[in-house]
């Protein structure tokens, strides 16, 4: 009897286990033109302005400024295209001489009634502000490309004009700039967007001095 008893059931089949979603995870957000992950952008004001060393420069520091533009880019933009800057800037330092100087000397003017005895300290470590904010690598490619375009107007312009011509200018160097702050605010945006939604949590952005000791665009002018 027990030889014709029938078999036991099979055992059902395995329930299907769903593999494993897939999440692809897109690169992690880079900071553009090459800069660094944690510099500091100015905000904008309550005026709609960002208050820089382009924007808060008035009277002779305009001069003088437009002139340390005009330094920085005879000395960096390098590039067989922009060969015309070191030839206007030898032009640009004769033709304009004596207004350069007094423009110089009205700076020392502001520093002095603003500083009294200190003020030839304030005034270096200004300079060394300015010439830094126009030299600083990730913004000096498009700043050799405004510089070209100044360059090539300031062969034209008369002595009498040169107030108003740096004002301009200097508009012209403010986009550069700004579209650097917009993309980098931009780029923070993304990443904090990546993180929150693959990262650890870690925050990589830090309040810091300037890189490698160089002034950056959004250094205080004072």
């Amino acid at each position: 009897m027990a030889a014709c008893a029938a078999p036991p059931p099979p055992p059902p089949p395995p329930v299907p286990v769903a593999p494993p979603k897939l999440v692809v995870i897109p690169p992690r957000p880079s900071a553009p033109y090459g800069a660094s992950d944690n510099v500091v952008i100015p905000s904008v004001g309550a005026d709609g302005l960002r208050h820089t060393l382009l924007v808060d420069a008035v009277d002779a520091q305009l001069v003088w400024n437009l002139r340390a533009a005009y330094n920085v880019a005879a000395l960096n933009c390098t590039a067989p295209r922009f060969v015309d800057i070191a030839d206007n800037y030898r032009a640009f330092l004769k033709t304009h001489a004596k207004t350069l100087n007094n423009a110089n000397r009205g700076v020392d003017g502001v520093f002095q009634a603003r500083y009294g005895k200190d003020f030839v300290r304030k005034r270096e470590t200004y300079m060394t502000q300015v010439y830094n904010y126009f030299a600083y690598p990730p913004t000096l490619p498009n700043f050799c490309e405004s510089a070209l375009v100044m360059s090539r107007e300031s062969a034209q312009i008369q002595t009498k004009d040169l107030p108003a011509f740096s004002y301009r200018s200097f508009a012209q160097f403010t986009r550069v700039y700004e579209d650097f702050y917009r993309a980098y605010e931009k780029y923070r945006a993304d990443l904090a967007d990546w993180e929150a939604k693959y990262g650890a949590g870690q925050n990589s952005s830090r309040s810091i001095g300037a890189e490698a000791g160089a002034a950056r665009p959004g250094v205080g002018t004072n």
